[in-house]
């Protein structure tokens, strides 16, 4: 946690995951948090998603984005307004690392400051094409990525 203060201290962008603990000391330096519903779930069996996701965005203030799968996402802006942004529907070949690459999604969009909707479109692209696919290599081009996006 030490480096993520220095970096929010320096005015570097900090993005976490698996921060799914109200008390969880990340939420007072990240500036989005990406967790997914079923490690929610598995932390806290029969929560209401919402509610949670509220509580840890009154902890800290960061942008919350709930992975939900096949359904896309589930995300709470900094003003506290949720905004659902759904999966693309992709013939699904392997689903191994889509988190992952979802994430890397939001990184580079909240690196391009771009607004939540396209933040959440892209990540949601970016994993659809990952899906779509056995590998990550060859690396999926941006270009597919921007193109499904609707960008």
């Amino acid at each position: 946690n030490r480096a993520a203060l220095l970096a929010r201290d320096a005015g570097r962008p900090v993005v976490a995951a698996d921060v799914v603990w109200p008390d969880h000391p990340m939420l007072q330096c990240a500036g989005v948090i990406v967790n997914s519903h079923d490690f929610t779930l598995a932390q806290f069996p029969g929560v209401d998603l919402r509610e949670h996701m509220l509580r840890l965005h009154h902890a800290g203030q960061a942008v919350i984005i709930t992975t939900l799968g096949d359904k896309g996402c589930l995300a709470l802006d900094r003003a506290g307004n949720f905004m659902e942004s759904p999966a693309f529907n992709v013939p699904v070949v392997d689903t191994t690392s889509a988190g992952e690459v979802f994430k890397a999604g939001v990184i580079y969009a909240y690196l391009h400051a771009w607004p939540m909707a396209r933040m959440l479109r892209f990540a949601n692209a970016a994993a659809a094409l990952k899906c779509s696919r056995e590998s990550l290599f060859p690396p999926i081009p941006l270009e597919d990525v921007l193109r499904l996006a609707g960008d």
